[in-house]
């Protein structure tokens, strides 16, 4: 898949699942959101049993959609684990963040907002990082 391909489609998936974003800010039952820059069957927004949700970037969507606050507040005093990748076709594609250290400090400012808004609203929030993201073959 060429870089043109492949942001492509990560735009698709993108404006596939900006209202999924929004109505996951507000849902007091989701319990996180996994990063997804593929689509799969079920769709990729589907709630799983355990409530989780699936989005292009996770929880660094909603950030980038400026939803964190209103999404800690929907879910105040609980606890949960939020998944993103480095290597994030999300980022590399709606952010332009095409190297590793830029895609590092995105994740490290969110997670500085993670760490204020869960003592702002009495949450236990973990964010669990993994370096598989699909857009690796495509970064510098």
């Amino acid at each position: 898949m060429t870089v043109q391909e492949y942001k492509t489609h990560i735009e698709q998936l993108f404006n596939a699942s900006t209202k999924t974003a929004e109505r996951l800010a507000k849902n007091r039952r989701a319990k996180g959101c996994r990063c997804v820059d593929k689509f799969e069957k079920p769709p990729f927004w589907y709630f799983w049993r355990w409530g989780e949700s699936a989005i292009p970037g996770g929880v660094l969507m909603i950030y980038s959609l400026d939803l964190l606050d209103e999404y800690f507040q929907s879910k105040a005093g609980q606890s949960w684990e939020e998944h993103v990748h480095m290597y994030c076709g999300f980022m590399f594609t709606m952010l332009d963040l095409d190297t590793y250290d830029k895609q590092k400090r995105y994740i490290d400012k969110v997670q500085g907002a993670i760490t204020k808004l869960s003592q702002k609203y009495n949450c236990h929030v973990s964010l669990r990082i993994s370096h598989e993201g699909t857009a690796k073959e495509h970064m510098k």
